[in-house]
């Protein structure tokens, strides 16, 4: 053995050996699994979408009433019609006497004084109709030949104690003639019509003539009268939101109402079923297309609680609970200081449980926009919603890079497989194709580390 302390300079030594321990590397299982899965999708990486300003779309709705097929009528396309005695109007918007029943679409739905929409009717006894349909188009001219009592004017209703009745839309009076619309049953000669405000005249011989083109003057509706479905709905924009079946959840929140809000002038009891507010005269009275009330009710927000009301008073300044109205939608009943901000908590009339929440199904998936059932028709018709809408997403992809640092050691080798959840074709827009999301076949498919991987559909 030579020793050195320089490794220049070697002294030899008879009495020492050296010994060298050499250690053998035995492997245990010739492969091993690394498993890596993606995170929970949220607001930071995508799976939740911050939507753009005012993305809801409330749908300005419409009724289809069904006229008896046994008459012959005639309604003009954006006449005004209104039914009598439930005050429901609304604008025509198709007339189809295509079928056995004719139908009457109508928007711009109003409710009556008391609060009623479009009723069923029915031919009295007498032959007179309930709940007739009186259109501005149903034009007549009376020629009358003694007026007593003043003038006839604009916007006067007629009647002659028969049926007939009619709303004066000018009045000659060196002819006397009157031009009327809104026109109902029948006006005969030598009849004598009057006014609310007394005014009388007679009408002359052969002095009575319906418009040319003039709507039908006995028109009723029958059967079951309701919005259709397609109007239960709203519009959402969100895009590239990867949901291209009907059958795909999506989380909605944050979505507000187009009213600004007001504040309480009182503070609240948990238990309190009046509220005191500072102004809320531009809350929504109508909810459902359909007057507030006990059985309609809107809604409100104070803090964290949601609130159903069913009335607010002629001033705006108080607002009357539902019964059971306090702490709902899974909120809780407590106590709110005088100053909180109360919000209005419906859209166009639709209440916002119905919009922010999970919905289990989606209608009409585009490629950035698709729909939402509600149970509540819109008033009007509005883009609205906020700024802080948020709303969950799938993520689509076609390709894949899995950017992973690896070291090949000699005589080593790495294998990396993916297993992926189907998704959705789009479609052509016009035909509805419905296939099935999510499914996991539990199948592996082998990928390339830090290269672009192509699928032969969308994931």
């Amino acid at each position: 053995l030579f020793k050195s302390q320089n490794a220049s300079t070697w002294t030899a030594d008879q009495y020492e050996d050296l010994k060298f321990v050499m250690n053998r590397c035995v492997f245990g299982p010739t492969s091993g699994t690394a498993t890596f899965n993606n995170c929970r999708l949220g607001r930071g990486n995508g799976g939740v979408h911050n939507l753009i300003e005012n993305p809801i779309l409330t749908l300005k709705p419409k009724q289809v009433l069904s006229l008896p097929g046994s008459g012959s009528y005639s309604f003009t396309v954006g006449a005004t019609v209104v039914q009598d005695p439930s005050g429901a109007q609304g604008t025509v918007v198709q007339w189809d006497t295509t079928g056995s029943t004719p139908k009457l679409t109508l928007t711009d739905i109003e409710t009556g004084p008391s609060g009623q929409g479009f009723q069923a009717g029915f031919v009295q006894s007498g032959g007179s109709i309930y709940n007739v349909l009186k259109s501005s188009q149903a034009t007549v001219s009376i020629t009358t030949s003694v007026v007593s009592n003043g003038t006839f004017e604009v916007g006067d209703t007629i009647t002659n104690g028969s049926g007939g009745e009619a709303v004066v839309t000018s009045f000659t009076s060196g002819t006397g003639v009157i031009e009327a619309n809104y026109n109902k049953g029948t006006f005969t000669a030598a009849d004598t019509i009057t006014t609310a405000g007394g005014v009388s005249a007679t009408i002359a011989t052969n002095g009575v003539t319906y418009g040319a083109n003039s709507d039908s003057r006995d028109g009723y509706p029958e059967g079951t009268i309701a919005y259709q479905d397609d109007d239960r709905e709203v519009l959402v924009y969100h895009k590239n939101h990867g949901m291209h079946q009907r059958t795909n959840n999506v989380t909605v929140e944050g979505i507000i109402s187009e009213i600004s809000p007001t504040t309480l002038t009182s503070s609240l009891a948990s238990d309190a079923t009046s509220i005191n507010v500072q102004d809320a005269l531009s809350f929504h009275t109508t909810i459902n297309n359909a007057n507030v009330g006990a059985t309609n009710p809107g809604y409100i927000k104070i803090g964290d609680e949601i609130i159903k009301y069913s009335a607010i008073s002629a001033t705006g300044q108080t607002i009357t609970v539902a019964s059971s109205g306090r702490g709902v939608n899974g909120t809780t009943a407590v106590t709110h200081p005088s100053g909180s901000i109360v919000e209005c908590y419906n859209l166009d009339g639709i209440p916002l449980v119905e919009l922010n929440k999970t919905h289990t199904s989606i209608s009409c998936p585009w490629l950035d926009t698709y729909m939402l059932h509600t149970d509540s028709v819109a008033t009007n018709g509005i883009r609205g919603g906020g700024k802080d809408v948020f709303a969950t997403q799938n993520v689509q992809y076609e390709t894949l890079t899995p950017t992973v640092a690896t070291m090949n050691l000699p005589e080593t080798t790495i294998r990396a497989l993916v297993n992926t959840t189907t998704g959705t074709s789009i479609g052509d827009g016009s035909t509805q194709i419905d296939q099935a999301s999510f499914i996991n076949t539990g199948d592996f498919l082998e990928v390339v580390l830090n290269d672009q991987n192509f699928f032969t559909g969308p994931r």
